[in-house]
């Protein structure tokens, strides 16, 4: 399966070095790197994209506030993401412990400090996002055991006594029945459309006659005549949550 990009903001001083950094970035994973220099956009960026999955910050950074404090109003504001920091002297532990500071890493650093704090910050955005999602995996057993987010996965289908797990880019079979399944995720906005058919209503993009589309697929899911009422009722309700 392959895994969506992971998109890091760089906040640092404006140096030529950042297409080393995006080079480097790139052999160790699959990242797309951002810069800018200013503590300003930083915050700004961070409360208008919620695709940047993780920050590298200087702490060296200085504007009318310092680069801690942007970094503490962000999550008072609700938009705190796993944050490292790059400083050019060693901070005190009191001095970022209530920031969730994931790793701080001297300048300049190395190819492989650079590395080590790449991994802490995938292996902290993981944790966020599985603690996003109630603390929820979803077991895919087949010839080998997998789990995934529930947010990974479109629709789940039986075929012939066979279910079949439906994420964006593949299929998985898997020996655990929709009926488990039913009961595992319902709570996390899985709705059964069809006695054969459990569907994702976050990954839903519109509803066609007895056709579920998703967004960004071209895979659909069916929807029986007789849970096309209930199931539009609960439809309607998850939109209006989430407007």
């Amino acid at each position: 399966m392959q895994e969506k990009p992971l998109k890091i903001l760089f906040v640092k001083e404006p140096k030529s070095d950042n297409s080393i950094i995006r080079t480097l970035c790139s052999s160790l994973g699959n990242f797309e790197i951002e810069f800018t220099s200013t503590l300003t956009v930083y915050m700004q960026v961070m409360q208008s994209n919620p695709d940047i999955h993780a920050v590298l910050l200087d702490a060296d950074l200085q504007e009318d506030i310092s680069a801690l404090e942007a970094c503490h109003l962000l999550r008072l504001n609700g938009a705190p993401v796993p944050t490292a920091l790059m400083t050019s002297k060693p901070l005190e532990a009191c001095t970022t412990a209530n920031l969730n500071i994931c790793d701080t890493i001297p300048k300049p650093f190395t190819f492989e400090r650079l590395k080590a704090c790449l991994i802490k910050l995938k292996q902290a955005m993981a944790y966020q996002q599985f603690l996003s999602y109630g603390g929820l995996y979803v077991p895919v057993i087949s010839d080998r055991i997998m789990h995934f987010m529930p947010d990974e996965i479109l629709f789940i289908e039986s075929v012939n006594r066979t279910a079949y797990v439906h994420t964006l880019s593949d299929c998985y079979e898997t020996k655990i029945s929709i009926k488990l399944y039913e009961q595992y995720l319902v709570y996390n906005d899985f709705f059964l459309t069809h006695r054969s058919c459990l569907v994702n209503l976050n990954k839903i993009n519109r509803v066609s006659d007895q056709a579920i589309c998703f967004k960004n697929s071209d895979k659909a899911a069916i929807i029986a005549e007789e849970k096309r009422h209930a199931f539009m009722h609960r439809f309607q309700i998850h939109n209006n949550k989430q407007a």
